[in-house]
């Protein structure tokens, strides 16, 4: 499990449809900003920070890299 953290602005929200926002995304200790307009903008843009995935490593993950070693 990764530990990150976020700035995180929202400028703009929808009352009607909260998942329509607009706001930033700032990872701490970096200077890239990155701009989202929606809910799944915004889980998309923390899913994939850097490349990386922010998900657990399931059972066959797991066994692959005991393999390797």
């Amino acid at each position: 499990m990764l530990l990150d953290n976020y700035i995180i602005r929202i400028y703009r929200r929808d009352k009607a449809d909260p998942r329509l926002m607009v706001g930033t995304v700032e990872e701490i200790g970096k200077k890239e900003k990155k701009g989202f307009n929606s809910f799944d903008e915004l889980r998309e843009i923390l899913v994939s920070v850097g490349g990386r995935t922010l998900r657990r490593k399931g059972k066959a993950q797991k066994e692959k890299e005991a393999q390797r070693e």
